[in-house]
């Protein structure tokens, strides 16, 4: 969307990772979900965010799955 020159960008990514031959039996599946926003203030100038879940299965039954979160946000210039 545009907006006097501003603009919005957002996103949405998933991943499965599914581990096969050998590392089958040492690693678990992997889902990760990314969510992320751009906005653009005009010419050279923008700010980023995401947010970041990665879903690590374990194998042993006795142990929960792991969640892994990650938040990055920072300004971007160019000239």
């Amino acid at each position: 969307d545009d907006l006097g020159g501003a603009k919005l960008d957002l996103g949405y990514d998933f991943e499965l990772a599914i581990p096969t031959g050998d590392t089958a039996d040492l690693y678990g599946s992997q889902m990760t979900h990314l969510v992320s926003a751009g906005y653009t203030f005009g010419p050279g100038l923008k700010l980023n965010m995401s947010a970041k879940r990665i879903a690590i299965a374990d194998l042993d039954e006795n142990n929960p799955n792991t969640n892994v979160d990650v938040l990055q946000a920072g300004l971007e210039f160019s000239f």
